[in-house]
């Protein structure tokens, strides 16, 4: 192998690696400033990720909670990280696409030459290495030194164990305190769950053909009282079935008629029922928009009922087209509002009359006696300081009572036996199935019902105090789980009861023996973040490389031209779709044996080889860590397989077969106007149609639009804003925010793909044509403009809300969206007139990471606001209208304004850019 040839191809391939002669017309330093701009991109966005650690040490890892929770949160920042690199190292896969295997070029122009066919293969490959480490070293260059510091742990970290026991025969009552026992010893003796000060106590309850076992640990005693939370849902939902069994309600009965008189206008559309609230299936959000604006406890404390029909005056009570399983506190505190209303007594009157009085309940309450106050157990919150108790107002039948396992499991045993009861038919009325849920199962008035178990089950958590009850009908078995620490980002008290259960049933049982997680050093967590980080580059990058290899080995070449450019667009499309979708990995990494499709996702791996490699693996991890080692060498396997098959194979194919294939054949398209204007037009729709790399330009800004569109939808309400009712089926921010983005991206993609020339060199054959600046050049790029930008993101929003929302927002949205593309195509086509993808441009002049960083803050600056500034006018007839003169009569401002420069006298059509006149003076007097 020559040395001189191989460093000469290295470096030429190195430039060109994102196919920069696309983007660059003239001379190499442009193509070099280009790099340099996406190089500057990405230290900065290192940057914000080494500001982003610095907080995670010093308000997450930082806060003085349960050290479980910072495993858990480790978990989450490391797969962040993971995410972001894979996803980085994926869009730069895909910009790249064109340039990874030796292409027509490389083999044409220098196959003559004295270059041995081996010095340029390994040149490509250099250059195609060596961009993947620049772009990782230039990601990670401040990252990859603030979070092995952010993650690293000096102290082991006793944490659930997160596996299955084997399976035991089914325990009986009798047995059971003594297995319980033996199975949560070394978790009570080990396991940091609970209160700085040691206050914690957790009630196990079990009935079994009722035989009562109530088992204390910590602080906790028999009779300790508990705040339930959402486990008083069910109790409404038996209030509920109880009323209409005896005919004062009916369940298909709308809300409206129970509240007070004009409250809410009677709708000619469909309304929420008494049955939808029960369901959660209202279309009503968790939490309403006039909330408090103080803490959590605050936020439920102390909301009232005025409040409550306040929202409800305000936002009415119809039930959008399609509803599917949402779960809301506030639909139950309006079903509780409801109830009352009709019944004529107070919430907990009415709870004490028609259950917990017959049941002999007596420390079931809302309002706590002096001895219930003393008997109440302290709460503890994620920080493991004590809180204040959640005296709820409104919410109160949705999380308001309190009670002892005692009372819980006199209340599971009427479950099972209703016709013990004096209200045997509502409790069965209560338990009939009625709707799914999101995750597979079904509900009844509030009770979940989880098929393959045949249990009846719901949990509930406060700020202080977390709770899970159960009852399996099949096997008359009830057990109640009750604790004085909040809901942990594992559910641990849930995944108590679920070990509960499976000691019952005989099934296998989530182990409760807690593990002792060792802790990395700062060196060690260094070395594993860029093992890591290298680790899942490489493998992201193999992947495209692989799948792009094995396609051109099985495709013919001009199939293989056909395909390659919707396998680029496929690729970018999943890598963007899967990064926005993907969910916290404590949901995927603890799930046990029977793991979600989600585990299969790479990202999760890659934590597993973190915790390996810093020499913290947590046994639930192990299998994780497996698949990554097992992906990476595949992945790297099947690349090297591919490029040794482009070596052997492709070359030859290259010359042998012609690289052009041609497409859009017969293919009819309208007329826009003149034969000038439709010319101009239906020239910029096959050219888009035929350039891989003009598609992929414009792929790239509609895949920033998706991203963007799916943060929106899966962004919180802090950033979204407050969500008043079903997002889907009713105008709301993300929804209007998802449209304007897609409209905006897809008329800048379009503007900048124009502006592309698709060969210079043929230039020529424009400039010999009586081509003349005018109204005639403008109408066509305005129409080619509209037809390939503002008109598909118009059709998409179209499709998208027309079949959810009421016809009038939708109608207005569609029209303020039309005034909006054609205002900011108008916007895009001032200035001097081109024909599209027929001038020369010089990006390195665009200053592309300035051009990104703005136009990311303006989105997430300006959209949000006009998003929620849309959905208060569209309350308003007088205020929309308003606002669709306005954007209008600036969109025809906008046209006119152009009109008016493009005439002759005025307007100059331009093929290149023209550098500006430079005088220097030699300053002689």
């Amino acid at each position: 192998m020559n040395r001189v040839q191989f460093r000469v191809l290295y470096r030429e391939f190195l430039f060109r690696i994102v196919d920069l002669d696309l983007l660059s017309s003239h001379a190499k330093g442009d193509s070099s400033r280009l790099l340099g701009q996406f190089a500057a991109l990405l230290v900065f966005f290192s940057m914000l990720l080494a500001m982003a650690g610095g907080f995670w040490a010093a308000n997450v890892k930082g806060n003085a909670q349960a050290s479980v929770l910072n495993l858990v949160n480790a978990w989450t920042a490391e797969h962040f990280l993971i995410a972001t690199t894979m996803l980085t190292v994926g869009v730069f896969a895909v910009l790249s696409w064109e340039s990874t295997f030796p292409d027509r070029r490389d083999v044409l122009v220098i196959g003559p030459l004295p270059v041995a066919a081996r010095t340029l293969f390994l040149a490509k490959v250099a250059a195609v290495g060596t961009a993947l480490g620049l772009t990782l070293a230039a990601l990670h260059v401040l990252a990859g030194i603030a979070w092995p510091l952010a993650l690293a742990q000096f102290d082991p970290t006793p944490a659930p164990a997160l596996m299955f026991d084997p399976q035991l025969p089914p325990v009986h009552a009798a047995d059971f305190p003594a297995v319980m026992n033996r199975d949560i010893a070394p978790m009570l003796s080990r396991l940091d769950l609970a209160a700085a000060d040691g206050g914690a106590g957790i009630v196990i309850g079990i009935s079994d053909h009722g035989v009562r076992r109530i088992m204390t640990y910590g602080k906790a005693k028999p009779d300790s009282m508990f705040e339930i939370g959402s486990v008083t849902k069910t109790f409404t939902g038996l209030l509920l079935a109880q009323m209409a069994v005896e005919g004062k309600v009916d369940l298909h009965e709308p809300v409206r008629d129970l509240l007070p008189a004009g409250l809410v206008n009677r709708l000619s559309s469909s309304e929420i029922t008494l049955l939808d609230l029960a369901t959660h299936h209202s279309g009503l959000p968790s939490m309403p928009d006039n909330g408090g604006r103080g803490d959590l406890r605050e936020t439920y404390t102390d909301y009232r009922t005025e409040d409550l029909y306040d929202f409800v005056q305000r936002h009415g009570l119809g039930k959008p087209r399609k509803t599917e399983f949402r779960y809301s506190n506030l639909g139950f505190a309006l079903l509780g509002a409801a109830l009352v209303e009709r019944a004529k007594v107070s919430y907990p009157e009415l709870v004490e009359r028609d259950i917990t009085g017959p049941l002999g309940m007596k420390d079931t309450v809302i309002t706590l006696s002096a001895d219930q106050q003393k008997r109440l157990m302290q709460g503890y919150g994620a920080d493991r300081q004590p809180t204040q108790r959640w005296d709820l107002q409104a919410y109160a039948s949705a999380g308001g009572l309190r009670s002892t396992a005692s009372d819980m499991l006199a209340y599971l045993e009427a479950e099972l036996h209703p016709e013990k009861t004096p209200f045997a038919a509502g409790l069965k009325e209560s338990q009939r199935l009625r709707a799914k849920t999101a995750g597979g199962g079904e509900i009844g008035l509030a009770w979940m019902y989880i098929p393959n178990e045949g249990v009846y089950a719901h949990n509930g958590g406060t700020g202080g105090f977390s709770s899970d009850v159960r009852f399996d009908p099949r096997r008359d078995f009830a057990a109640v789980v009750l604790m004085n620490t909040p809901a942990l980002p594992f559910p641990f008290v849930s995944f108590l009861a679920e070990h509960v259960h499976a000691r019952f049933s005989g099934n296998a049982a989530l182990s409760l023996t807690p593990v002792l997680v060792p802790a990395a050093g700062p060196v060690r967590s260094f070395l594993a973040y860029w093992m890591t980080m290298i680790a899942a580059g490489v493998f992201t990058f193999c992947c495209v490389l692989g799948l792009q290899g094995i396609a051109a080995q099985v495709l013919p070449r001009r199939m293989f031209l056909r395909a390659s450019a919707f396998l680029q667009l496929g690729v970018f499309c999943i890598l963007v779709t899967g990064y926005c979708l993907q969910r916290m990995p404590v949901t995927v990494l603890v799930s046990g044996p029977d793991k979600p499709w989600t585990a299969w996702i790479p990202s999760y791996w890659f934590v597993g080889m973190y915790q390996q490699l810093s020499g913290s693996l947590h046994p639930a991890l192990a299998p994780f860590a497996r698949r990554a080692w097992v992906g990476l060498v595949v992945a790297m396997g099947v690349t090297s397989v591919a490029y040794a098959a482009s070596y052997l194979r492709t070359l030859r194919k290259i010359v042998e077969q012609p690289d052009v294939a041609p497409s859009f054949k017969n293919v009819w398209l309208p007329r826009f106007g003149g034969s000038f204007e439709t010319a101009i037009a239906q020239f910029s729709i096959r050219t888009l149609w035929r350039s891989r790399q003009h598609r992929m330009i414009l792929a790239f800004y509609l895949g920033v639009a998706l991203a963007l569109a799916l943060f929106f939808l899966n962004a919180p309400q802090e950033i979204s804003g407050p969500v008043s009712g079903d997002m889907w089926h009713q105008p709301s921010v993300p929804m209007i925010a998802s449209t304007i983005v897609l409209m905006g991206f897809w008329v800048v993609g379009a503007r900048v793909v124009f502006n592309l020339p698709l060969d210079l060199r043929a230039n020529w054959i424009f400039r010999v044509m009586p081509f003349r600046a005018g109204p005639g050049c403008l109408k066509g790029r305005r129409r080619a403009l509209l037809a390939i930008s503002v008109a598909p993101a118009l059709a998409i929003a179209a499709a998208l809300v027309l079949p959810l929302w009421p016809w009038r927002p939708a109608v207005e949205h569609l029209a303020l969206l039309a005034f909006f593309g054609v205002f900011l195509a108008e916007f895009s086509l001032s200035g001097v007139q081109k024909i599209p993808f027929a001038c020369s441009y010089l990006p390195g002049k665009s200053h592309i990471n300035i051009t990104f960083l703005l136009w990311l803050y303006l989105v997430l600056a300006g959209v949000l606001g006009a998003a929620a500034g849309e959905i208060q006018a569209l309350a308003n007839p007088a205020s929309i209208f308003t606002i669709l003169a306005i954007i209008g009569g600036a969109a025809l401002f906008a046209v006119i304004r152009n009109n008016r420069l493009a005439r002759p006298d005025q307007a100059e059509l331009r093929y290149e850019e023209v550098p500006p006149d430079q005088v220097l003076s030699m300053e002689l007097s």
